[in-house]
């Protein structure tokens, strides 16, 4: 018997890898804005023939800077035929300034309003096998680049709360830059945050 046939015997053969029991892959996809829609286009092509557990996009997903409503609800409704293909891939938005701010360029309660009735809280958690995921809003209407207010004991009491072996958190802005970095490094590190993805930085 030849060495390629031997090869082959032993790999018909063998017993199939067993499938890790939390073994899962998801994607991260960053801001986008419209700014390169073509591109983004075939990302999500991309993103569907991965097939993952789910998306996550960690903020920027429109133009925004409008006071004007109908406009917003139009710029969402094209960025959700944009990810239409991704059919049952279930999509987590995460806000960014460009989602929620209004033509000032500040946080703006009504583009706020709009970005939730669209796509629920800006800020929520969910358990994915052993895994945690929480979604930030680094770009409310209780203060610009940080976490805080009720978002702030939100978070405090999630994480005492919901113990998982692995946590996971997503924001828009880089947690490093934000107005209370130093106490948000503090509580991620208290309760085991290992992973923290963001955008807003075009690199």
């Amino acid at each position: 018997m030849s060495l390629v046939a031997a090869l082959l015997s032993f790999t018909l053969a063998a017993a199939p890898v067993p499938v890790a029991e939390h073994e899962f892959h998801f994607v991260v996809l960053g801001d986008s804005q419209f700014h390169d829609a073509p591109a983004f286009n075939r990302i999500i092509d991309d993103v569907r023939r991965l097939r993952p557990a789910f998306a996550i996009q960690v903020g920027d997903m429109i133009s925004g800077y409008t006071d004007d409503e109908q406009m917003l609800r139009g710029e969402w409704r094209r960025f959700q035929a944009q990810i239409a293909p991704l059919a049952e891939t279930p999509f987590v938005p995460v806000p960014g300034n460009h989602d929620l701010y209004g033509r000032n360029k500040v946080p703006s309660q009504s583009a706020t309003d709009v970005y939730k009735e669209i796509w629920g809280p800006t800020h929520h958690t969910f358990t994915y096998r052993n895994a945690r995921f929480i979604v930030l809003n680094s770009d409310g209407v209780e203060g610009a680049a940080e976490i805080g207010g009720g978002q702030w004991r939100w978070l405090q009491k999630t994480l005492r709360k919901h113990k998982s072996r692995h946590v996971f958190v997503f924001l828009h802005r880089p947690p490093g830059g934000l107005v209370n970095a130093e106490a948000l490094h503090a509580l991620f590190r208290e309760h085991g945050v290992g992973y923290v993805f963001y955008g807003h930085h075009h690199h």
